[in-house]
């Protein structure tokens, strides 16, 4: 047996009561499934139009064959938009958007993924630090690759339609996540591809591997196993969509934000700012992580660590509250708030009864930033100076100076990102770096 046959099987249908169906979705193919199953030659649907990929490999130019407008560009017939390097199902090479003036705009870095023989990703950084993640649907009508083959005639070219489901509840990491959608076509029926990402990588895909009926009612897939949560791989979740009819009709991408809980330690660095190396952070937990107040410890690395996860947008447990958050919707001034808020709380925690009034009010306030640095190392080092020094509020001060850098700002590209993009797929994705 293939392994794209194995794939398939693992995926077909297990059931149906009304308009209900239910799968499983398993973890990515390997490399030598998609090369063998899935080219990326041909036309793709990005923005409002078309651009045709032509070439037999390891290089392959895009050129726009109906007029792509999308962000604040418009591509005419003819423009080279992309040029892409290597035998997949990952390529690296060139794209040309332009997010801030007008086009052609230049070329700049991409990568593209070929997810499966339906769906292409596109993961770019604009000429002023942008990025982006575009999901494109193939547009060549011919028979379904895999699966049954396709019976429809080129009579039939009305893509099917669909629509991901948001779900309103939280789920946890080592769960095996339930994804709805709904998916309609006129002849019925549908093959269903799906995708799920975390911070626009990779998690799991698969396909119901046969075409099973399409006509509009909610349908589940559950991934096969539970969801393994990592430092690289912990949020934030969401999935996509797209269906193929008999005529190889192929669907628009959509998709859907997934709350999924993952422990707060994948994020836990203390008081330290990653953006400034493992070594910088040893040293800033070093001074940052506890402080002391006329002999009385504070330990303030709890409320760093929920920060490092509101910055990376990601779900989990508060400690303080006592609920679980969603941090993906949340601004850098919003979390920085609250790191404040939590800051002074772990004063209260430590300090009342345990100490003075005046080293409450010490710990919960604090100098700036700058008028920390205006003084001289004698003066750091004086017992009133030193204690006073340092607070929740220079905490707070120089995390709204200096920490843009560690703020994700796009939650659909892999990695940080500080600069906040112009729209992303889904949409939801740009958060507020402010």
């Amino acid at each position: 047996m293939s392994a794209r046959s194995a794939l398939t099987r693992s995926l077909v249908v297990l059931a149906a009561v009304g308009s209900v169906v239910c799968g499983v979705l398993v973890g990515p193919p390997a490399a030598a499934e998609m090369r063998a199953g899935a080219s990326v030659v041909g036309t793709w649907a990005v923005g409002f139009g078309q651009v045709k990929i032509t070439g037999s490999g390891p290089s392959y130019t895009g050129v726009v064959s109906e007029t792509v407008t999308g962000f604040l560009c418009q591509h005419p017939v003819g423009e080279h938009i992309w040029t892409l390097t290597g035998d997949g199902p990952s390529f690296g090479g060139q794209a040309r958007f332009d997010f801030n003036t007008g086009c052609p705009g230049p070329m700049s870095t991409a990568t593209f993924v070929l997810l499966s023989a339906d769906l292409l990703q596109v993961n770019y950084v604009g000429p002023t630090g942008v990025s982006a993640t575009l999901y494109l649907a193939m547009r060549v009508p011919g028979p379904s690759p895999g699966g049954d083959p396709g019976t429809g005639t080129e009579d039939d070219t009305t893509a099917p339609t669909v629509t991901a489901v948001q779900p309103s509840k939280f789920y946890k990491a080592g769960q095996r996540i339930p994804l709805s959608y709904r998916v309609s076509d006129d002849s019925g029926k549908a093959r269903i591809m799906l995708t799920l990402f975390s911070d626009g990588a990779v998690v799991a895909r698969g396909d119901t591997g046969k075409f099973v009926k399409a006509k509009g009612g909610v349908q589940t897939a559950t991934m096969q196993n539970p969801l393994k949560a990592t430092k690289d791989s912990r949020g934030p979740y969401y999935f996509c969509v797209t269906a193929r009819d008999k005529a190889g009709n192929v669907s628009d991408v959509d998709c859907a934000w997934l709350s999924i809980q993952v422990p707060v330690s994948l994020l836990a660095n203390g008081c330290g700012g990653a953006q400034f190396g493992e070594g910088a952070v040893s040293v800033q937990n070093w001074l940052l992580d506890t402080r002391k107040y006329n002999g009385s410890r504070v330990v303030f690395s709890r409320a760093c660590d929920l920060h490092d996860a509101a910055y990376a947008g990601v779900t989990v447990a508060d400690p303080f509250t006592k609920k679980v958050i969603d941090f993906r919707t949340w601004s850098r001034q919003k979390a920085d708030d609250k790191f404040f808020d939590d800051l002074r709380y772990e004063c209260r925690r430590y300090l009342v009864g345990e100490a003075s009034d005046a080293d409450v009010e010490a710990c919960q306030n604090g100098m700036t930033v700058l008028d920390l640095a205006a003084l001289a190392p004698a003066e750091l080092v004086t017992p009133w100076v030193s204690i006073l020094s340092v607070g929740a509020f220079s905490y707070y001060d120089a995390v709204r100076r200096f920490a843009a850098a560690a703020y994700d700002a796009n939650a659909t590209v892999d990695g940080s990102q500080d600069v906040m993009p112009t729209e992303t797929i889904p949409d939801g994705g740009i958060r507020d770096n402010r």
